[in-house]
């Protein structure tokens, strides 16, 4: 692969080997099931009381995002700053979710704005990154 330089400023420059753009297509397909299913009219999902009991819809915001991660992350897993890269990668899905609570109280019939699906989607970023860095040790074994 060949190297190019990425970023390089005053205070840092890091290296980085191009990666095949189709190696991001799951990523980027995950990105579209998310949108769609963010902004579900809420009486599409099924109601259950067990459901709000468990914090179901919390556990669905940080499995989303956990996959988000991985799947962005994945492809980066041999770059020679992945650390760097998966910061990135976490920041921009957390301001993913973010956007994505603002487009459910503006754009998405009868969804809310939720600063606790933030914070889900925030904990599942950073799940995604912790899940990521452990495939990464096993797989670079």
């Amino acid at each position: 692969m060949n190297k190019g330089l990425l970023f390089s400023g005053p205070f840092f420059s890091f290296a980085y080997m191009k990666v095949a753009v189709t190696k991001f297509l799951p990523g980027i397909m995950w990105v579209f099931v998310i949108f769609i299913l963010l902004i579900m009219p809420g009486s599409d999902i099924p109601a259950n009381e067990w459901f709000e009991i468990l914090f179901f819809d919390k556990w669905i915001h940080t499995g989303l995002f956990a996959i988000l991660v991985f799947l962005w992350a994945l492809p980066l897993n041999t770059q020679v700053n992945r650390n760097v890269f998966l910061t990135v990668i976490i920041i921009l899905s957390v301001l993913y979710g973010v956007a994505m609570e603002y487009v459910q109280k503006h754009i998405a019939p009868t969804r809310s704005f939720d600063i606790t699906d933030m914070i889900a989607d925030t904990a599942g970023a950073l799940t995604g990154a912790v899940v990521t860095t452990i495939f990464y040790k096993r797989d670079k074994k």
